[in-house]
Parts: structure tokens; C-alpha cells; sequence
């Protein structure tokens, strides 16, 4: 088990912060927002952050990697979870020593205002445009969930996305 005392994470829709839920329960940890975090977790305290992933950025990232002992790091992002996703997270976001974990969760768009919603709606539409114009059965089954993701707001939080972290918590990866 590790040494872990606390997870924190940056949630917009409510994806991340109900992995950060979850992810408490299963390990027995306290969780705190990024905008809440208590003043006796610090630079020394070790922690697990959870934020969200916006065009390949993690939310709060570079804030949170200055202020605090961060030992793991898991994004939560609407894009299928693969390596591709994954090593592309880490590039964008120069992440070098720490592990990272990518989880799908999903999008809300009722939940993003302004700027957001406009982008997510352009990123949406350039992406389900070629799917839809491809015939029923050449559609991956990552081309399905990012319709079902884009189109329904499909929402694909649950601790089964979880068990690698979980693994890697108990020293078992």
C-alpha cells in the first residue's frame, strides 16, 4: 500500500469528482476539491490528483504539480481509454516522473457555459461528422462510444475504471 494521505482533483462536469468518490471509498482516503483543499495538505503531503482533460490539457494541472506532493495522477477524459489517449496526455502535459492513469468519464454539456460549450460542441461536430458518414458496420466499437459520448452524453463513471489505480495503490503493478 502506498503512502498516500488524501486525493484532490478539479471536476467541471462532475465526472472527476465522482471518480474522486469512489476512489476515496475503495482506498479509505479523504478527497478534497482543488478550490477546498484543506491547509495541512501541502508540498509534504503525498496525494492522488484527479482533474479533467480539455483538448488534451489536464484542468489545474501546473497549479496543482507546484503545490502539492502529487505521487499519481488520473485523468478523466471523454476520449476512449487507450495508450493513444494516454501517451498523448502525458506529451501535452509534460508529465515525466509521475504515473498517470486516463479513465473515461463523459460529457455534460448542460453543465459547460460559454467558451466551453462552444468548444465542445466544435470538437463534437468534427468528430461525429466522419463516423455518421461511414456505413453502420465500419464503425469501431471507440467510434461508437465517442458518438454515444458527444451525441447522448453518455456518462461512463464506475470503480471497474478504477481497478488499475486500485492495483497500483496496493503495490500490485
Amino acid at each position: 500500500m502506498k503512502n498516500i494521505k488524501a486525493i484532490i482533483y478539479k471536476s467541471k462536469a462532475g465526472h472527476t469528482k465522482r471518480y474522486a468518490e469512489l476512489l476515496a471509498e475503495e482506498l479509505k482516503l479523504p478527497y478534497y476539491s482543488f478550490d477546498e483543499i484543506p491547509l495541512d495538505i501541502n508540498k509534504q503531503t503525498p496525494v492522488i490528483a484527479l482533474t479533467y482533460v480539455m483538448a488534451n490539457s489536464l484542468s489545474k494541472y501546473k497549479k496543482m504539480i507546484k503545490k502539492y506532493n502529487i505521487q499519481l495522477v488520473i485523468a478523466v477524459g471523454s476520449s476512449p481509454a487507450n495508450e493513444e489517449t494516454k501517451n498523448s496526455i502525458i506529451i501535452n502535459n509534460k508529465i515525466n516522473s509521475i504515473p498517470l492513469f486516463y479513465v473515461k468519464g463523459g460529457i455534460d454539456q448542460t453543465k459547460l457555459k460559454g467558451f466551453e460549450r462552444f468548444i465542445i460542441k466544435m470538437i463534437a461536430k468534427n468528430i461525429t461528422k466522419p463516423i455518421l458518414a461511414k456505413h453502420e458496420n465500419e464503425i469501431t466499437m471507440d467510434e461508437k462510444e465517442t458518438l454515444e459520448t458527444f451525441i447522448n452524453n453518455k456518462d461512463y463513471v464506475c470503480v471497474e475504471n478504477l481497478k488499475e489505480v486500485i492495483k497500483w495503490y496496493n503495490n500490485e503493478i
